[in-house]
């Protein structure tokens, strides 16, 4: 079931990525990489997309064995003048490995920077999780996220 989950959602973000393309005013998707650690080495593909002045910041999570997927809603809150966000959220989040499955209430607090020149955005994020399902407990790991600007 978690393997039909994941391709729903990747089905869904794909689309979205899609009409984001074709809607070159709308402003606020982005898709690229975060790396951190998720209790070990990892990676997921992350991307946001604007929802009102907000977003919701999506990943498929990839380390040591475990898949997973997260949404969280970000409220953006600017610092100073030349694009330098400041972004809490919450949300959640869904993991699968050999042992069974997770579920997480997972936070963010991020800071990310668009880099004028080029369309990139980088930054960096904290994300305190508390986890329930096969087995329970808590869990903070720190990322940093490069992602491209549509």
């Amino acid at each position: 079931i978690m393997k039909k989950i994941f391709l729903a959602f990747a089905i869904l973000f794909s689309i979205s990525l899609v009409f984001t393309s074709e809607a070159k005013a709308q402003k606020g998707y982005e898709l690229g990489a975060r790396f951190g650690n998720y209790g070990s080495a990892g990676g997921s593909l992350d991307g946001t997309m604007p929802l009102g002045g907000n977003r919701l910041h999506g990943d498929l999570i990839f380390y040591s064995g475990t898949a997973g997927l997260s949404v969280i809603y970000d409220w953006l809150i600017p610092i100073g003048g030349d694009g330098l966000v400041f972004y809490p959220g919450i949300g959640l989040a869904s993991y699968s490995y050999s042992g069974g499955v997770n579920f997480s209430l997972t936070g963010e607090l991020g800071i990310e920077y668009p880099i004028q020149a080029i369309p990139i955005t980088i930054g960096a994020d904290w994300r305190p999780s508390y986890f329930f399902g096969s087995g329970t407990g808590h869990y903070a790991g720190v990322g940093l996220n490069i992602r491209y600007r549509f």
